[in-house]
């Protein structure tokens, strides 16, 4: 790419010979006209912070890092490292930069691997016992799943602590006892301390690797060996940044984040909210379409789930799909289903009463990337993830709807219908033309 030798002045030159005056005015200009700052730089052969300091034997011509004053105040620590010289009288620049700490709350989230811990069934039943002064059974739910996260999180930091450091100590632990057996031989204690730790050892990998496949969203993977590194080279593949630093808005690019957030919940809250021209077009839909769902049919739909069909939703709903702003995975409900009372009373008090609590409906919105590179908000994919509960209501009635839903969807339709497959309209075009 060739040298860059411009200077600033001549305070930045250790030899006799004064710069050429309209080379570093020329430079001076730039920097000003583009409002270009100065990265503080660390290096082995000088240090550069606000004002040089060069000692004698430094060359005059100088390696420097600029960029805008805008990027710069929406970074955090950023400075450049001056590496050592080889070849070139020129030393290499590492420019580091990152993002200021983020504000944001950590939420509550279920580790599956919580549930292979011995404690963890009587610490649930201990907790789901106690008795609150509360008649609604939904929100009797909720709460107990508010006190839950509570004495969950408790438990965790004092129970099992830091898993990676107990896997290390556990790890030396047996190979000291199997130090001391290779010198000393086997004896009876010895052998009782080595089993004692082979069985800690495996039940903290044991952990481990649940943890990894949940964070790794591996559907497709019932049972098998303990493979933590096919875990990791998920994780590593799926890793994206999880914040957006930057979003181009009304044409710039703006890097605070307090005016990227507004600006994505102003642009999904038009994006999803009826407009009154579009609810008077529904209304004219439906005064032209007739009512196919017949008096049978919306009795079946309608009617108070029982015991079973409410068993069914929950053990059918995927053990690791990601949970809603409650934090507990189906995971937890399929593993603890002691407290099936209390939510066979809460799923049919909205069969029976017609309504949800607002939290109870409360959903956490995520964005996915459409694109490598996110430029603007029109990149962005929304999913939402409800509460557990909600999810168990959707999926009593999908189960009843897709019984009858062969009835009233048009012959045409192919795609999400039990029985038929989008590929036959291909073939069917394919043959059409043909």
């Amino acid at each position: 790419m060739g040298d860059f030798n411009a200077v600033k002045g001549a305070h930045e030159r250790s030899s006799d010979c004064l710069p050429n005056t309209v080379a570093y005015q020329d430079f001076c200009d730039f920097i000003d006209a583009t409002g270009f700052i100065e990265a503080p730089t660390v290096g082995l052969r000088y240090i550069w912070s606000g004002r040089l300091f060069m000692p004698s034997h430094v060359e005059s011509r100088l390696d420097r890092a600029l960029f805008s004053a805008d990027f710069a105040s929406h970074w955090h620590s950023i400075h450049s490292q001056a590496l050592c010289h080889l070849t070139s009288d020129h030393s290499p620049l590492v420019l580091a930069c990152s993002l200021p700490p983020s504000a944001r709350r950590c939420f509550f989230r279920f580790l599956n691997m919580w549930i292979l811990h011995l404690e963890f069934q009587e610490m649930v039943q201990s907790s789901w016992d106690s008795e609150l002064s509360i008649t609604c059974p939904i929100f009797w739910v909720m709460s107990k799943l508010k006190r839950l996260r509570n004495r969950l999180k408790i438990w965790n930091k004092s129970t099992l602590g830091n898993m990676d450091m107990m896997i290390m100590e556990t790890h030396q632990e047996l190979l000291d006892i199997q130090n001391l057996i290779s010198s000393d031989g086997y004896t009876d204690d010895l052998f009782d301390k080595e089993v004692l730790a082979q069985a800690k050892i495996n039940i903290a990998l044991s952990r481990k690797s649940e943890l990894l496949r949940q964070k790794s969203r591996v559907s497709w993977l019932q049972d098998g060996d303990r493979n933590t590194a096919f875990f990791h080279t998920l994780l590593r593949c799926k890793k994206k940044p999880l914040i957006i630093s930057h979003l181009e808005i009304n044409g710039s690019m703006v890097y605070d984040s307090a005016i990227i957030g507004q600006h994505i919940v102003d642009y999904f809250t038009q994006l999803f909210t009826g407009s009154q021209t579009s609810q008077l077009g529904i209304a004219a839909i439906e005064v032209i379409l007739d009512h196919l769902v017949s008096d049978q049919h919306n009795a079946m739909l309608s009617r108070i789930p029982d015991d079973d069909e409410i068993i069914t939703a929950v053990f059918q709903i995927d053990p690791y799909s990601s949970p809603g702003p409650d934090g507990f995975t189906s995971k937890y409900f399929q593993s603890c289903w002691s407290i099936k009372h209390d939510i066979w009373r809460a799923v049919r008090t909205f069969f029976e009463r017609s309504y949800l609590l607002a939290g109870h409906n409360a959903n956490t919105l995520i964005l996915i990337s459409k694109k490598e590179v996110v430029s603007t908000v029109a990149d962005l994919r929304p999913i939402v993830m409800s509460n557990f509960l909600f999810k168990i209501i959707s999926k009593v009635l999908a189960t009843r709807l897709n019984i009858i839903a062969a009835c009233y969807v048009s012959p045409n339709q192919f795609d999400f219908i039990s029985g038929k497959s989008i590929h036959d309209c291909i073939m069917l075009g394919f043959e059409g033309v043909n």
